[in-house]
C-alpha cells in the first residue's frame, strides 16, 4: 500500500503536497508569459498569488513550515487573487464609451 510521506534528501515526500507545488509553479509561469506577452495585470495578480501557494507548498515539502508563516503566506495569496478578481470586475462594470 502506498504511505502518504517519504523521506528522501532531508524532504518529507507528500504526493498531494508535491502536485499542489508541480501545478502552482505552472500556473505561475503561465501567468507571467501571459502578463509578459499581453500586460494583463490579472495574469500577473494570479501569478503572484500562485508564487504565494508555491512557496507555503515548497516549505511544507522542506519541513521549515510554521504555522504562523503558512497562515500569513497562504492568506496573502488568497487576498491576490481576491485583489484580481476585484480589479477585473470593476472593469467589466465600468460603462462603456462609444
Amino acid at each position: 500500500m502506498l504511505k502518504a510521506h517519504w523521506r528522501y534528501c532531508g524532504m518529507a515526500f507528500d504526493p498531494v503536497t508535491t502536485l499542489n507545488l508541480l501545478l502552482s509553479i505552472i500556473i505561475l509561469v503561465l501567468g507571467y508569459f501571459d502578463y509578459a506577452r499581453g500586460r494583463h495585470k490579472i495574469a500577473f495578480y494570479i501569478g503572484l498569488a500562485f508564487t504565494c501557494f508555491a512557496l507555503s507548498h515548497l516549505m511544507v515539502l522542506l519541513q521549515i513550515s510554521f504555522t504562523e508563516g503558512l497562515i500569513a503566506i497562504r492568506t496573502l495569496g488568497y487576498l491576490t487573487v481576491v485583489y484580481a478578481l476585484v480589479q477585473d470586475l470593476r472593469y467589466v462594470l465600468q460603462p462603456k464609451t462609444k
